[in-house]
């Protein structure tokens, strides 16, 4: 079949989301591949207008013979517009966060945004012509509501772009003094950034050298942001936000957005990628800790695990004790931080641009093949 049109469409783009990143990432090999290929979305952050166009342009001249792939996350009207296009359909899912994890401490808001997600499969169910999925176990959550078997495309992103960024000078000179714990991703209850702080908390009691924690990331919810911190100060760790000299100094460091330069050096300087969160889809930053060699521990949540593979020191964190010790060790023991370093680099490699390269064409050979079976 002649190769055509194959663009794409979401909720609410940016760049600096995974899924948006996705999306460009594809973008770049559907046109290297001889595709046309345009993005569109509902809502466009700002500063991403020049990468992504308003839907309502690709909904006034949708075109025909054409394939379209929806990301499908956190439910969107987005959905509802794709109803009678002429486009085959391909719907993608980054993963839904269940919306139990924002009843009891974050935004009613979110966890409705949550809810219209899941209710929203049921219908992209009868408009889609083929699946595709982040992951296997994204994958199984399909399949539960009654999905076909989705096709898997892993995030294309191993943070080797990431390494190219240059060291900011004297930024490195601020972690002197204390071992530090790296998280990042954006402050959501299911990421479990309290469970962080315990252990922060934990390392303080018990642990010989001090240490600091980092969370690095942006707050989609002040609710959630100002219970961590409540936390830790409840349980007597100081607390400082950005990344400022001054803010070394403390236990616990909430950086809000990092820009990319920063963002890499805080993986080269971090002694430990420590991951708690309950609830992943893929989990890149996991990824790109094990690209700059940073070990990673990490309770073994279904999506989590199986993106780290044997990369990372993976366990039960329902016992903080557990937790506890795993980070422990990983910072005491040098022959287990260079295991775990070597065994994480090689771990990443799986999410280079070969793999993703030979993923995306069994997954477009899957979408030609189905939108074959009907035309």
């Amino acid at each position: 079949m002649a190769k055509a049109r194959i663009d794409q469409v979401i909720g609410a783009f940016s760049p600096l989301d995974a899924s948006g990143h996705q999306m460009l990432v594809i973008q770049a090999q559907l046109r290297a591949r001889g595709y046309e290929s345009g993005l569109f979305a509902c809502e466009i952050k700002a500063g991403a207008e020049g990468q992504c166009a308003p839907l309502e342009r690709y909904l006034a001249s949708p075109p025909h013979d054409a394939v379209l792939i929806n990301h499908c996350a956190a439910g969107h009207s987005s959905a509802l517009a794709l109803i009678g296009l002429p486009a085959f359909l391909v719907s993608y899912f980054h993963n839904c966060t269940p919306p139990e994890f924002y009843t009891s401490i974050a935004s009613v808001d979110r966890a409705r945004a949550m809810w219209r997600g899941y209710r929203q499969l049921h219908l992209l169910r009868a408009l889609t012509g083929c699946w595709w999925a982040v992951s296997r176990f994204n994958a199984s959550v399909l399949a539960r509501v009654g999905c076909p078997a989705a096709e898997i495309l892993p995030i294309g992103h191993d943070g080797t772009a990431l390494r190219g960024e240059a060291e900011e000078p004297g930024f490195g000179e601020r972690f002197h003094g204390r071992r530090t714990l790296l998280f990042v991703g954006r402050l959501a209850p299911n990421k479990a950034q309290h469970d962080l702080v315990g252990l922060a908390y934990l390392l303080k009691r018990h642990h010989p050298e001090p240490v600091r924690l980092v969370l690095a990331g942006w707050d989609t919810d002040p609710t959630y942001l100002n219970a961590v911190q409540g936390m830790a100060r409840a349980l007597g760790l100081s607390v400082a936000t950005g990344l400022e000299p001054a803010a070394f100094a403390a236990d616990v460091i909430v950086t809000g957005p990092v820009a990319p330069r920063r963002l890499a050096s805080l993986y080269r300087h971090a002694d430990v990628f420590v991951c708690a969160s309950d609830h992943e889809g893929f989990c890149v930053p996991v990824v790109e800790a094990m690209t700059f060699g940073v070990p990673v521990v990490a309770h073994a949540a279904e999506g989590v695990a199986e993106t780290c593979g044997d990369g990372a020191l993976l366990v039960d964190k329902r016992s903080p004790a557990t937790l506890f010790r795993a980070t422990a060790s990983v910072l005491t023991d040098a022959t287990l931080r260079y295991d775990l370093a070597g065994r994480g680099r090689e771990r990443a490699r799986a999410f280079g641009a070969p793999a993703f390269e030979a993923a995306l064409d069994r997954c477009l050979d899957a979408t030609y093949a189905l939108k074959g079976s009907i035309d």
